[in-house]
């Protein structure tokens, strides 16, 4: 077993994955062309284009769902451009000036502005100015009921309620005024002394409009703007209205009526968007959009990531032919893989057949050649000092046969038949000792041919 072959043990047949990648649902198929159709409808709907410097309604992308709300939208719409805005403010800010109060800074203010003085005007008919300096709080209390009274907590003496109902009713036009009346007034009239004080300098009590119409006017003409401004709050969450000045809300109103087109287009371009960010494009669909990519773009995006998606798909299919492609370099891996698993495997039993082997021939075979050359070396040099030539050679082949009978003695282990081989050598060395004598060689000679000799056979024992 090689590496290659466990490490893609586990992997899947590449024709098994080849057909797997073939074979594909009818319904995907199926929803590929209708998601490129929709990405298209998207773009021509101008939906990558969108944007908030560009497109009033584009804060409303994601409030205006379906068509009902859009049309609901377009009628609060209506009601703000029903009424001239400019005309409106012109008539807020000669109100103010009338009644020495600074113009008011937020739409919200205009509103409580003109509320405050209608409700001051109103008051007007049934009180004097001298009200509002009056002990507003405990004379409304005396002119209500027991039932207010019980359930706001107040308690007066009957001497107490008299004397302030007499005081109240000094304060309206009519003496014959009904007390449920007087006690409506006087109640308004301390929710205007609070409002006023609020919008007018410190110490200042609130003052009766002198043109009593165009406050009335004026009041009329908030109505269907309070209207509008709430119909649109929730459909433009990231606006303010109730914050805006009265000049920033006469260009907002502009400029939604001018892109009412693309109002009647947000709920086909949120349901489109909800098809595509379900099928997994919503980054397709961010790239898209800070490229403000238009129909030919946004297809040819599509089909690119389509080819990208059907590439790693089809990946483990086409794995097996980039392996053939370098089958070269796989095989010779494999091979020194195998071979190095090998040599380790086998390394067990080889070498130390090799080591013992050496060991036995090579070894012991050089150890009795030093010992055969030290004592016929001792044996001659002492033959030079005692004996005579003849006594030299006898030792010489002695020391010689005794040295080799050593060698075959060690070697037995290895071959049997070594004690033979061991032994013609030994009579050739003899032999050649002869032969050196005879032709006058001396022993240092003599010794050289022996080692020679002994050197050059011992491979032979050992085959």
């Amino acid at each position: 077993m090689t590496v290659l072959h466990s490490r893609n043990a586990d992997a899947a047949d590449p024709a098994d994955v080849a057909d797997a990648a073939d074979v594909k649902d009818p319904q995907d198929a199926a929803a590929e062309p209708d998601l490129r159709e929709d990405l298209g409808r998207y773009a021509d709907l101008g939906a990558f284009t969108l944007s908030a410097d560009t497109h009033a309604w584009y804060a409303a992308v994601d409030t205006v769902a379906t068509p009902e709300d859009a049309r609901a939208a377009s009628t609060a719409l209506a009601e703000l451009r029903g009424r001239d805005l400019h005309q409106t403010w012109e008539a807020v800010t000669a109100l103010a000036a009338e009644a020495k109060l600074d113009e008011p800074d937020t739409v919200a203010k205009a509103a409580l502005l003109v509320e405050m003085l209608q409700r001051v005007h109103r008051t007007s008919a049934t009180l004097s100015t001298a009200a509002y300096d009056a002990d507003l709080v405990a004379l409304a209390a005396a002119t209500a009921d027991s039932t207010w009274r019980r359930e706001n907590g107040v308690k007066l003496s009957w001497l107490r309620a008299r004397s302030l109902r007499k005081q109240a009713t000094a304060l309206a036009h009519d003496r014959k005024v009904r007390r449920e009346d007087l006690h409506e007034a006087l109640t308004s009239a301390e929710i205007e002394r609070r409002a006023w004080a609020a919008l007018a300098p410190a110490g200042s009590l609130p003052s009766v409009p002198a043109d009593g119409d165009l406050v009335d006017r004026t009041a009329q003409a908030f109505e269907p703007i309070n209207t509008g401004l709430r119909g649109l709050a929730w459909l433009l969450p990231d606006h303010d209205l109730d914050g805006l000045a009265f000049a920033e809300l006469a260009d907002l109103v502009e400029r939604l009526a001018a892109d009412e087109g693309t109002l009647y287009r947000l709920p086909t371009i949120r349901g489109l968007r909800a098809t595509l960010e379900e099928a997994g494009l919503a980054d397709l669909l961010a790239e898209l959009t800070a490229a403000k990519a238009d129909r030919r773009a946004a297809e040819a995006a599509y089909a690119a990531r389509q080819a990208l998606v059907a590439g790693q798909r089809d990946g483990l299919a086409a794995a097996p032919v980039v392996e053939d492609a370098g089958t070269a370099d796989v095989e010779a891996e494999a091979a020194a893989r195998q071979a190095l698993a090998g040599g380790q495997r086998d390394g067990l039993t080889e070498e130390p057949v090799v080591e013992a082997v050496e060991a036995v021939t090579e070894e012991p075979v050089a150890e009795t050649a030093d010992d055969a050359e030290a004592e016929a070396e001792t044996d001659v040099e002492a033959s030079d000092a005692e004996l005579t030539d003849a006594e030299a050679e006898a030792a010489a082949r002695q020391a010689l046969a005794g040295g080799q009978w050593d060698g075959l003695t060690e070697e037995t282990p290895v071959s049997v038949t070594a004690p033979v081989e061991e032994t013609a050598e030994a009579e050739a060395d003899a032999e050649v000792v002869e032969a050196a004598s005879a032709s006058g060689v001396d022993s240092a000679g003599t010794e050289s041919v022996v080692e020679e000799a002994v050197t050059e056979e011992a491979p032979a024992a050992v085959v």
